[in-house]
């Protein structure tokens, strides 16, 4: 459905830029194309290969570390459906005062990009820090 919609919204409406679309899209087009490239790049893996690495999953693994009490751990995953959403509706934000043209619509895609990557990469240097761990008495 977003294919088709992605397709027939500038074909249909000569005043929208086909870049808009790409903003509008912009947090699904950008996770798979950096998990394309951080497969083959940096593992040398297929880029259809599953792996765990996604922003989502990070940021998932980052909760369940840092939430504490089994209570709080159940809400992990709700809460990094609602960070990615808003990154999602930010983008569609842009796109409804913007103007569609595609002067506006690459920047808006840069920024995007920029801000996907700063949170990639947040996310794995935290995950990387040691978590507080209990000591054993020996």
């Amino acid at each position: 459905l977003l294919a088709s919609v992605s397709v027939m919204l500038p074909e249909r409406n000569q005043d929208v830029s086909p870049w808009v679309v790409l903003v509008v899209l912009g947090y699904p087009v950008l996770e798979t194309l950096y998990s394309i490239l951080r497969k083959t790049v940096r593992k040398g893996a297929r880029p259809g290969s599953a792996d765990t690495a996604h922003l989502h999953h990070l940021l998932y693994r980052y909760l369940r570390r840092t939430v504490r009490g089994t209570n709080a751990v159940r809400f992990a995953n709700p809460s990094v459906s609602a960070l990615l959403w808003g990154a999602i509706v930010t983008s569609l934000v842009f796109v409804l005062l913007a103007p569609h043209t595609r002067a506006w619509a690459l920047p808006a895609t840069a920024i995007q990009a920029a801000f996907y990557l700063s949170a990639y990469h947040a996310a794995t240097a935290r995950l990387r820090r040691p978590g507080r761990r209990r000591q054993r008495n020996a």
